[in-house]
């Protein structure tokens, strides 16, 4: 008897759940993609969810298959809907981690905070610091960033078009040791060269990454 706000995510309304939320997966093409969390939250009994074009699947449960999470672009909007809890989603392996899929969602909506993929190591910090050519080049809607960090101090990592002009700012301040990961969502870029530098300690360094749409 109340609002329906289905429309407004691009989410309908498929079936109530039977208590057979196990496994959810990430969907290929989405910013999900890759991901895949056990679920451990209050309740299994999810309701099944389906998009509505234009919108899309961002994750469905392994076993039943069915539908439960949906992501809209509106044009003047944006929406992620999922029925399930994002608090109950276990961390797994990088990128199925909470705060990657939390990042990955800030990106969606147009918000770029460069948070990393993978916890600090403490155990096993590199000797040395270095910049890694990232993956996958050429790159369409994302490409992961790989750096590492010998000891804690400032770090500038920067992307520039062909011409040399300043397009994205990953990272500016102080980051700790130790091996990182960072996913960046190359969909809002023009397709082109582009080349991003890293500068920490006294060294820089500088990877062409291309882009096609």
């Amino acid at each position: 008897g109340g609002y329906d706000f289905g429309p407004l995510f691009g989410i309908n309304a498929t079936a109530d759940g039977s208590g057979d939320l196990v496994t959810v997966n990430g969907q290929s093409g989405s910013f999900t993609e890759g991901m895949s969390f056990s679920y451990t939250g209050e309740s299994s009994y999810i309701d099944h969810i389906s998009a509505i074009s234009p919108a899309f699947l961002i994750f469905r449960n392994s076993s039943p298959v069915y539908d439960c999470g949906v992501a809209y672009d509106a044009g003047s909007y944006k929406t992620v809907g999922t029925s399930f809890e994002f608090g109950g989603l276990s961390d797994g392996s990088p990128p199925s981690t909470k705060e990657t899929l939390a990042d990955s969602i800030m990106h969606f909506f147009g918000i770029y905070v460069g948070i990393e993929e993978e916890p600090v190591s403490v155990l096993n910090l590199p000797k040395v610091y270095g910049l890694s050519n990232g993956y996958p080049n050429p790159c369409g809607k994302r490409v992961v960033i790989n750096y590492q960090i010998p000891r804690k101090g400032n770090v500038s990592l920067r992307v520039y078009d062909v011409s040399g002009r300043l397009t994205d700012v990953l990272i500016d301040g102080v980051v700790e040791p130790g091996y990182h990961s960072l996913r960046l969502d190359t969909k809002r870029y023009a397709s082109g060269v582009y080349f991003y530098r890293l500068v920490a300690g006294d060294k820089t360094f500088t990877k062409k990454m291309i882009v096609v749409k």
